[in-house]
């Protein structure tokens, strides 16, 4: 794989005695997506990808609304479909375009694993089910791993000293650096005091999200077009 633009008028060809090694336009190395434009476009989208095979490859035994209870639901997607989904974005830096397509599939997954419109707004019914934000996960995960890199000798270890010393000095970061994304964030000091990056509360509710959650827990819920289950979808639809 060349990365980067290639100022040739046709790509190099590589060997390996005999044989010719082609080009690749991307390379998945433990399943983070690399690709010859040094974005993480390609993968986001075998993120989404296997995320989506997570979430439909538990509609046969009757995981799905309305075979599994809201908390069974949301177990399922927090330990499974989400690191799905984030795995590897720690080490790739976004685009808010790209931010916003995980959410969207985030959202829209969730709602269709509850049986409800894809017109219900996302905001309370995660944090009725207690689901952080992509944003907060990938964010969480990137402080996690800058400290983790400082803890032990390595090449990765010494580039990131560089980069910081020059921060120090200059007040410059490397636009799509690990040390960039930490700094753009304002979590510099933190990325260092911490022994353990907590995760992000969101239980801090309010008289809607109480009354959705006691909703979504009740034994009627899962049963379709219940009282239940439409005051839920009206709630989350009207705000």
């Amino acid at each position: 794989m060349i990365v980067g633009k290639c100022s040739l008028y046709q790509d190099p060809k590589w060997r390996l005695g005999d044989k010719c090694l082609g080009n690749e336009e991307s390379l998945n190395i433990l399943g983070n997506v690399f690709n010859r434009g040094c974005n993480n476009a390609s993968h986001v989208t075998n993120r989404l990808t296997k995320c989506r095979q997570s979430f439909y490859g538990l509609g046969n035994p009757g995981l799905l609304y309305p075979g599994a209870t809201p908390d069974v639901q949301a177990y399922l997607y927090k330990c499974i479909r989400q690191p799905t989904l984030t795995y590897g974005l720690e080490c790739m830096g976004s685009t808010a375009i790209q931010m916003r397509r995980l959410e969207s599939v985030q959202g829209r997954l969730i709602k269709q694993s509850l049986g409800l419109s894809k017109l219900s707004h996302n905001t309370a019914f995660f944090k009725a089910l207690n689901i952080e934000k992509i944003k907060d996960i990938v964010n969480r995960n990137v402080l996690s791993l800058y400290n983790r890199i400082f803890k032990v000798e390595s090449p990765a270890r010494r580039l990131m000293q560089h980069l910081l010393s020059r921060f120090i000095c200059y007040d410059k970061t490397v636009p799509g650096t690990l040390l960039g994304r930490v700094v753009s964030m304002g979590e510099t000091k933190r990325a260092f005091n911490s022994q353990h990056v907590p995760k992000t509360s969101v239980t801090n509710n309010d008289g809607l999200v109480d009354s959705i959650r006691h909703l979504l827990f009740t034994d009627n819920f899962t049963k379709p077009y219940s009282h239940e289950h439409l005051l839920v979808h009206l709630l989350t639809t009207a705000l």
